[in-house]
């Protein structure tokens, strides 16, 4: 993924990040997951700087609760340690650096479903309630999802993610942000898929908001 966004001050921000993403079915019903990412973080302008760390070390637990032939329910736990930065920037004060996380759990509810009966048009959505260990504020999480699949190989999703904060920080990260989303999927056959994709943020308080292009591969063993 490569991030960039540009401050007021004339002050420019970068960053590529690589990131791991996996899943293990341990049965029908449950799943496990793990995220980990690492980035490079370029600072330009009149005092230029470059900075690399973990932006994300996740670990989840899904679990499917009803499916039916158009539908289907899940719930989510996750536990996200301390990282070292993000590509969010605080806004305040004309500062222009990295939020650092620290510990929290977060619960999610997913709820897909069908709009046409042989699943080539379909909307998802997720709501996530992430309590913060450390002093960060308490955030909202959620987003919608709408995919069309044109052929077999084929997907173009749009996506819509939001975080809202509950203010509740003492004295961490306490931020906004409205992000849209756009990719297109490549099935190259029942193992391999590719994904190009772009999201903007269109509004967000507390941070810096900007634009960014990523390039995922997705393997099935």
């Amino acid at each position: 993924t490569v991030y960039s966004a540009e401050q007021f001050t004339a002050r420019t921000f970068r960053q590529l990040t690589t990131s791991f993403y996996s899943e293990y079915r341990v049965s029908d019903k449950t799943t496990l997951i793990g995220k980990l990412a690492y980035a490079t973080q370029e600072y330009g302008g009149q005092f230029p700087s470059t900075t690399q760390g973990l932006t994300a070390a996740d670990m989840s637990i899904q679990h499917l609760f009803r499916r039916t032939d158009h539908s289907v329910y899940a719930g989510r736990i996750t536990y996200a340690a301390e990282t070292e930065m993000d590509r969010l920037l605080q806004a305040e004060n004309t500062r222009f650096e990295p939020i650092t996380y620290g510990n929290a759990v977060e619960l999610t509810f997913l709820a897909g479903r069908s709009i046409r009966k042989d699943g080539t048009l379909f909307v998802s959505a997720e709501t996530g309630f992430r309590y913060a260990i450390a002093d960060d504020a308490d955030l909202i999480n959620f987003s919608i999802t709408t995919g069309f699949k044109p052929s077999d190989r084929w997907l173009f999703l749009a996506k819509s993610l939001n975080t809202v904060s509950l203010q509740n920080d003492s004295n961490g990260v306490d931020y906004d942000v409205f992000r849209l989303e756009q990719s297109l999927v490549f099935h190259r056959n029942e193992r391999v898929s590719y994904a190009l994709g772009a999201s903007y943020d269109l509004n967000g308080r507390n941070l810096q908001t900007g634009s960014s292009v990523y390039l995922s591969v997705w393997n099935r063993f």
